[in-house]
């Protein structure tokens, strides 16, 4: 339905990259690219993750690994009612 990219080297800048440190926790935020979509009633979203997107960002060494703070992350979803509701 959706999706977004962010190089974890690219975090602060496009033009600029900055080090990760391995063991460090770093606060990411990025934009996603929203399509309309009606999800049905009963029906469940997730949201999947990975390490790098070999058509949108820079490949990151083969074992690379990252961590989600689940209990600290969030994803915010705007709602709207159906038309004609």
């Amino acid at each position: 339905m959706t999706r977004g990219w962010l190089d974890v080297r690219n975090r602060d800048s496009a033009a600029r990259p900055s080090p990760v440190v391995e063991g460090r926790e770093y606060r990411l935020r990025w934009a996603m690219q929203p399509q309309d979509y009606v999800v049905e009633k009963g029906h469940r979203l997730g949201v999947v993750l990975i390490s790098t997107d070999h058509d949108h960002t820079l490949r990151h060494p083969p074992g690379t690994r990252m961590t989600v703070r689940t209990g600290l992350s969030s994803v915010t979803l705007p709602v709207a009612p159906l038309a004609g509701s």
